[in-house]
């Protein structure tokens, strides 16, 4: 996990994990209700969805610590052993 206010490449991944499987299970779920391949209009309105989730992932994890608190600031116990481990 990154630390409070930054983010690191894995979060990215995840984010990105995040906004395709959105867009892949929201597909799924819209093509099985209309009974239909979506179309152009629907599939940008999927890719704002994941866009969207993508983003609010990446969010919350600036401004979450790396022991999963929002808004906390580091302690000093996760400090010293990440920067002892360099």
């Amino acid at each position: 996990m990154s630390k409070l206010f930054s983010i690191n490449g894995l979060d990215v991944l995840k984010g990105f994990l995040v906004a395709a499987g959105t867009v892949i299970i929201t597909g799924i779920y819209t093509s099985l209700q209309s009974g239909a391949l979506p179309n152009v209009a629907i599939l940008e309105q999927l890719g704002t969805a994941g866009l969207s989730a993508g983003i609010a992932y990446l969010l919350k994890n600036f401004f979450t610590n790396s022991t999963g608190q929002i808004a906390a600031a580091e302690s000093s116990a996760s400090s010293d052993s990440t920067s002892a481990g360099k």
